[in-house]
């Protein structure tokens, strides 16, 4: 009986493990593709079907200059406009609202990384975030603990 053959070209399990480390280091579909001489699709393509966990990487850009603020799962953003830091600083007049979303982005943070660093409710930072312009003062200074006092003061 002949040996059967098979179909397409061979496994490459290095390039595949090599596909996952740059993933995980935040690396775009194409720029993976460039750097490893394949398309943007056959890497999505193959991290997908070897099960590797793929995490969207937007970006978060500011609304006032364009700088990069963020990259990342944009499932955890919100969908408000957010400043950057030195944008913020041009802003006087900001919401705290505003302060403190552009504050919590800028390190990285999700709303309930925050909430517990900070030892308060995650609807407390989502409340924040959207409505309060007057806080009361132990819920601030616990966001200034986590958040320095640049929130509330320039």
């Amino acid at each position: 009986m002949p040996k059967k053959r098979k179909r397409g070209r061979p496994p490459k399990p290095a390039l595949r493990q090599k596909m996952a480390e740059l993933r995980r280091a935040g690396r775009s579909f194409a720029e993976i593709g460039k750097d490893l001489g394949v398309s943007k699709q056959n890497v999505h393509a193959l991290l997908k079907r070897h099960e590797v966990k793929i995490v969207s990487q937007a970006r978060l850009l500011c609304h006032g200059c364009s700088r990069l603020i963020l990259k990342g799962d944009p499932r955890t953003w919100d969908r408000q406009k957010v400043w950057c830091l030195k944008c913020l600083e041009e802003m006087p007049d900001a919401p705290f609202s505003v302060r403190l979303r552009a504050f919590r982005l800028s390190l990285g943070m999700t709303q309930k990384e925050l909430a517990e660093r900070a030892d308060l409710a995650i609807w407390s930072i989502q409340y924040h975030e959207r409505y309060a312009s007057n806080s009361k003062w132990k819920i601030l200074v616990k966001l200034v603990k986590v958040l320095g006092s640049r929130l509330v003061c320039d």
